[in-house]
């Protein structure tokens, strides 16, 4: 299982992908959502800290 940050810089880009596409149908796990490169990278940082 592979795990998927959806980012965008406006959130409607996170919605429509999060609409379009059924990741967890595929095998994937999402992890979270962002906005910007900054918070993506914390978000990131922080979920391999906990695994």
């Amino acid at each position: 299982m592979c795990n998927v940050l959806i980012v965008d810089v406006e959130p409607w880009g996170v919605y429509g992908l999060k609409a379009l596409i059924d990741l967890e149908s595929l095998g994937y796990t999402v992890i979270g959502e962002a906005y910007n490169g900054l918070t993506a990278l914390e978000t990131i940082l922080e979920k391999n800290l906990r695994s």
